[in-house]
């Protein structure tokens, strides 16, 4: 189409000809500057070539807003010579935009609400507590881009957790923000590295181990006594207190059998704590076994499974002594 000074008359009488998709009427006072025309809408446009790309390079569209936002040529006009001015300075408008668009989408908590629906589709029961974790940790950072994370920064937050005597607690979040940030990486493309990857537990040196091996005492029948009568109070984590008691495991070598709550969601019931110190926790519901937490990996794993009754005997009234085999079907 010819060019012609654009005006707000000219802009009110603009329609699309017949039999076109898109047009453009383009403005004689600025180069570049125009009127896109489609079945619906009416877009002001400035057309340009990255500075010193030459005239090879393909041209890009910058949008200024539409008649109703600016209501005038001239206005419109004005915004386009603003835009030739910063792409003279060296600048690319349209690139920026995108990038601010990026970074939108980008953002830590963004992500992590993207996250949390994933691991809710995935069937994961405890997604919520997961994301929480995760958010927590992350909150100064949740307005920022994911790309502006660094390595130092997530290991002061772990560290920090561990300092105040949370041990658990900082392990947890670093198993679950490098899972996260490995999501972000591979389903996402929005960071080419994961920052945490490599980040584990330092190995302790010889003479930790042996300080470790020497550290504590057995207790007397006395203090076995009054440590089992101070867990007589009903609860969860009195109750693995008294187990770990009876049978002299260590922490980390105990099995518990837990149970939810009313809400399944939510996980386990009780402490935090008790999830904390867990090193494996596994979860068994409706016919499928499911490794909501392993720490130090990503969890994930599910295993359907079946109960086979099996008769064992008879007891003294004639009764049948029965009991269950499992038998898993092939990996989820």
């Amino acid at each position: 189409m010819l060019k012609s000074k654009l005006t707000d008359a000219a802009v009110a009488k603009a329609t699309l000809p017949e039999g076109r998709k898109e047009a453009v009427l383009w403005d004689s006072e600025v180069t570049g500057f125009g009127l896109r025309l489609r079945a619906a809408t009416q877009t002001w446009i400035v057309y340009y070539r990255p500075a010193g790309a030459g005239r090879t390079a393909a041209a890009k569209r910058y949008k200024l807003g539409t008649p109703k936002t600016i209501p005038t040529a001239t206005d419109a006009r004005r915004l386009a010579r603003d835009v030739l001015g910063r792409v003279a300075r060296g600048e690319d408008p349209a690139a920026e935009r995108a990038e601010q668009k990026r970074a939108i989408k980008s953002s830590v908590g963004e992500l992590l609400d993207a996250y949390e629906a994933y691991q809710k589709e995935r069937g994961r029961m405890n997604y919520k507590s997961v994301v929480s974790v995760i958010r927590r940790g992350l909150k100064p950072f949740l307005a920022r881009d994911v790309k502006t994370l660094e390595g130092a920064a997530l290991v002061e937050i772990v560290d920090k957790i561990a300092a105040g005597g949370q041990r658990g607690t900082a392990d947890d979040f670093r198993s679950r923000c490098r899972a996260f940030l490995s999501w972000c990486r591979d389903s996402k493309k929005v960071i080419s590295a994961n920052p945490l990857l490599e980040h584990r537990n330092e190995k302790p040196t010889r003479a930790q181990k042996l300080k470790k091996d020497e550290h504590g005492r057995a207790l007397s029948d006395d203090e076995l006594g009054a440590l089992w009568a101070a867990a007589s109070v009903p609860s969860a984590y009195n109750r693995y207190v008294q187990f770990l008691i009876l049978t002299g495991c260590r922490r980390t070598e105990a099995s518990v059998v837990h149970h939810t709550g009313k809400d399944v969601a939510r996980g386990a019931r009780g402490h935090t704590i008790l999830r904390a110190a867990t090193d494996t926790e596994i979860e068994i519901a409706e016919g499928q076994l499911s490794v909501t937490k392993q720490r130090d990996h990503e969890g994930g794993l599910k295993r359907a499974f079946k109960l086979t009754g099996v008769a064992l005997g008879f007891d003294e009234d004639g009764d049948t002594i029965t009991s269950a085999t499992v038998t898993f079907t092939p990996r989820i």
